[in-house]
């Protein structure tokens, strides 16, 4: 048992101030608070009333450790704390506080909100975000282009490293990128919109996208050619890749603005092979393939092959807005058929030789079947000039996301060089007449 003295000065004016009397009152368990620099006793008495003192705002104190890390000291919350009184008379106020800061250390336990780290370390993300280099926004305008009864302006927003470089931001060395493609009608209005996605490393694109655009008429329609080259950033232990050449291909259906979708292949599409039937036409050496009857218009489909321009033929459904690919060729070896690359009108920007160069000899064969019992070794020097006239690939389409891809198989070129004509083969000999391996120009 202890005796607690009363306390006449927590009285209101004017009440009864007899002598202090002491009143017994029972202790129900001894507390120790161990903290960091001393002990706090609390005693926890046996009846229970809610004392004002229990009823504060949250506050917070911010104290300096011997670490010298910031430390939080618990907030007493607003949460009513009852503790125990003797008689008519209330508890100290010591008692009163020392529980609030018992229930508030209770709170913070289970409450996350309640309870700071005790040092605070930068996260992960807000690291990476002060890393990250500042972005601006570039837009380039296209157009406008002719389309069916219409005017279309393409709209292309880069996303932009800012750098203090005397190099201009570029996708070709990876400080810029397309973050946006928008076309728009001649009233301004917005028909298409794409957004790109695009990561920061190492203060640079791990990708960049750049686009052009470009218009494709026909003698009954026309389509709206948006042309992307893709970049990969090059890796430290691989070779760099080159760079990837994809299209969106827009016509006008219906009065309105409509993507051509994927490259249907040879024999479908309503009017691009009417009826799904198709027609061998021989040719030297083995057959063509082509529709029977089609509707379509065949177009001239200008693609990069890795050394020069492929005109790829393709068939054009207008009021359908469909395209589909114009040929297949096929060879004829002992009554079998196999596939072989058809002939093909191209494109070829070969690259002036050092006069100094050495003369290169590369294999000219009558045929693009690589029969070197049939081939002459015909020297390349730096003064030659060689005529290209067709070449020969297996063409693939491909439809990846939004976009085609075209590859080629078995490239051959046929040349006419010193008054020979044969066809080549192979990077070397493209390397030899100019025409290196590279990405599209």
């Amino acid at each position: 048992m202890l005796n607690r003295p009363s306390h006449s000065a927590f009285l209101p004016q004017g009440a009864n101030r007899s002598p202090p009397r002491l009143e017994p009152i029972v202790l129900r368990s001894l507390i120790f608070l161990i903290s960091g620099n001393g002990i706090l006793f609390l005693c926890v008495l046996q009846k229970t009333e809610t004392h004002p003192f229990a009823s504060r705002s949250r506050y917070l104190t911010i104290t300096k450790s011997k670490e010298g890390g910031s430390l939080s000291v618990l907030r007493i919350t607003s949460r009513n704390i009852t503790f125990s009184r003797a008689g008519g008379f209330l508890a100290s106020p010591v008692f009163a506080i020392a529980a609030a800061i018992l229930a508030a250390s209770t709170a913070s336990a289970q409450d996350p909100a309640v309870s700071p780290p005790s040092i605070q370390q930068p996260s992960a993300a807000s690291a990476s975000a002060q890393s990250s280099p500042p972005l601006a926004n570039t837009v380039s305008r296209e157009g406008p282009y002719p389309l069916g009864n219409q005017q279309y302006t393409v709209m292309l927003q880069y996303k932009a490293i800012l750098e203090k470089s005397s190099r201009p931001a570029s996708a070709a060395n990876f400080t810029s990128t397309l973050g946006r493609l928008e076309i728009l009608d001649a009233q301004g209005k917005s028909v298409y919109q794409e957004n790109f996605p695009y990561d920061i490393a190492q203060r640079h694109f791990a990708q960049t996208l750049s686009a052009s655009a470009s218009p494709l008429p026909g003698a009954s329609g026309g389509a709206l050619v948006i042309r992307f080259i893709e970049r990969l950033a090059p890796s430290p232990d691989a070779e760099p890749s080159l760079p990837k050449e994809s299209w969106q291909v827009f016509g006008v259906v219906n009065g309105h603005l409509a993507p051509f979708g994927a490259v249907l292949p040879l024999g479908h599409g309503t009017d691009i092979t009417v009826g799904g039937a198709v027609a061998a036409v021989m040719i030297k050496g083995g057959i063509e393939v082509m529709p029977m009857a089609s509707t379509a218009e065949v177009l001239a489909f200008r693609v990069w092959t890795g050394h020069f321009y492929a005109l790829v033929p393709v068939r054009f459904d207008w009021p359908h807005g469909k395209w589909g690919e114009g040929e297949q060729c096929y060879a004829t070896n002992n009554g079998t058929l196999t596939e072989r690359g058809c002939i093909l009108r191209l494109e070829a920007f070969p690259q002036p030789r050092p006069p100094d160069a050495d003369t290169i000899y590369v294999h000219l064969f009558e045929s693009p079947d690589g029969n070197l019992d049939s081939s002459l070794n015909v020297p390349i020097s730096p003064e030659a000039h060689p005529e290209f006239l067709d070449m020969m690939a297996i063409v693939r389409w491909e439809a990846r996301r939004q976009r085609v891809e075209c590859s080629f198989r078995d490239l051959w070129l046929r040349i006419r060089i010193d008054g020979k004509e044969g066809w080549i083969q192979g990077p070397e000999a493209f390397d030899a007449l100019g025409l290196p391996l590279a990405g599209p120009q």
